[in-house]
């Protein structure tokens, strides 16, 4: 297979955008900005509900106790310890980590295309990106395109440019400082995913999103004292243009914040 069989132009995508049904496209474009629609105004008077915290109380961490069954078939021990998220970093990953995680959570088998999770159609409409905040070793302070392919990180910009007095930092984590110094964006081409599977395919990126970010946990697992947290509370158009993505074309459905733990 040679290098022709493994990537594709981008450019590709302005050819097919004429046989795309555009209108399905904007109504599946409308869902996502009303999904990342963040006012903290209104975040704040919900955490004031009474009764949403009475409910929240209920309902956080708990499972349906289903009374309506025939009969119980135990699976064994259930002394299960799982490894929760983490909301306090005490400071950031090695390169040499970083390295071992990107490719064992993201890395392309060469031979046959594979990923480590599967995608509808084979079509894998998710790219990552990773964002460092502070420099460490010879990774430093910019976003980076991973290619998965050749396992290497591709500088796409060094975040120093503001955007309308912002930072990057300020489109990460709108409401508090960043929770730690490397940040992996998941990004979707949208149209990749619409031309085959119309508005089905919006509900295909999110759920291998989903995928991609466990694959990300269970590696930190082999890094010792390493965690992460994945976040839906960003400024996803405000990202985009630090990121250089166009919003009819691509979105973030999520970051995911890795690092090691307090």
């Amino acid at each position: 297979m040679n290098e022709e069989n493994y990537y594709h132009d981008d450019s590709i995508n302005l050819y097919y955008q004429k046989l795309l049904k555009i209108n399905e496209l904007r109504e599946v474009q409308k869902i996502h900005q009303k999904s990342i629609f963040f006012i903290p105004e209104k975040n704040k008077k919900n955490s004031s509900d009474t009764t949403l915290k009475s409910y929240l109380r209920e309902v956080e961490r708990k499972i349906p106790k289903f009374e309506d069954y025939e009969v119980k078939i135990s699976l064994g021990d259930n002394n299960i310890q799982n490894q929760g998220s983490t909301r306090i970093f005490s400071s950031s990953l090695r390169f040499e980590e970083i390295k071992k995680v990107m490719k064992n959570s993201f890395g392309i088998d060469k031979k046959n295309m594979h990923r480590k999770f599967p995608s509808a159609g084979g079509l894998f409409p998710i790219y990552v990106v990773l964002i460092q905040l502070k420099d460490i070793s010879s990774l430093k302070r910019g976003a980076y395109y991973y290619d998965g392919i050749e396992n290497t990180l591709l500088k796409i910009t060094d975040l120093s440019e503001k955007i309308n007095s912002q930072k990057i930092e300020d489109s990460l984590s709108p409401m508090d400082s960043p929770f730690s110094d490397t940040v992996i964006i998941y990004i979707a081409d949208v149209e990749k995913e619409l031309f085959k599977y119309k508005s089905a395919g919006y509900r295909h990126i999110c759920i291998e999103t989903g995928m991609m970010a466990q694959e990300l946990r269970n590696s930190l697992l082999l890094v010792q004292n390493s965690g992460d947290i994945s976040m839906s509370g960003f400024r996803h158009n405000l990202l985009c243009k630090f990121l250089n993505i166009p919003v009819n074309q691509y979105i973030i459905p999520m970051i995911q914040y890795i690092g090691k733990k307090s």
